[in-house]
């Protein structure tokens, strides 16, 4: 029994140790996206997108807070544009666009203010009568190693998702206000 014990918490520790190491050889960056062929202009989608007032609309983790509330700078539009949120059951936060090219380009600073800093894009592209959209965030997790590491690496797969449903739920507004 005593020795059976012992391999458990050695192999537990053994783990441990392993999983630590590890997260100091991994990166503390990250960059991901998700790109979806929306069948609408890409004209009214930055129109639309380049409009901080709509993020609410689209984004999913800001529609499933129902405490959620925004305060919008004006103008809502173009390059220092801002969105603050505040929130009982979530972080708090703020979208400030940095950079709108259009038709083709707008670059935004996400700020979740203690836990840190984000850059969120949406790139356009046209194809044909559709609009070619590639949704990412980049930026560097600043907690120690090796947490900030294994936190980097795990991000995509827990966002990337709500990326894919954010480029789904644009598609159908936008061809709701079309009709």
């Amino acid at each position: 029994m005593l020795k059976t014990l012992r391999v458990i918490l050695g192999g537990f520790f053994s783990l441990t140790l392993l999983l630590l190491l590890i997260g100091y050889f991994l990166s503390n960056e990250y960059d991901f996206s998700r790109a979806a062929v929306l069948d609408v202009r890409c004209e009214e989608t930055f129109e639309y997108v380049n409009d901080v007032q709509n993020l609410g609309e689209f984004i999913p983790w800001l529609q499933k807070d129902a405490t959620i509330r925004f305060d919008y700078t004006s103008p809502s539009e173009g390059v220092g544009a801002r969105v603050r949120w505040t929130s009982q059951e979530s972080a708090n936060g703020s979208f400030t666009i940095t950079a709108s090219e259009a038709p083709s380009k707008i670059v935004g600073e996400l700020d979740f203010f203690d836990l840190g800093k984000s850059e969120g894009y949406l790139l356009l592209e046209t194809e044909g009568e559709a609009c070619a959209v590639r949704f990412g965030f980049r930026g560097k997790v600043s907690a120690p190693r090796p947490l900030a590491s294994w936190f980097s690496t795990l991000l995509p797969f827990f966002v990337a998702p709500e990326l894919e449903r954010a480029l789904n739920e644009l598609e159908a507004i936008l061809k709701e206000k079309e009709s």
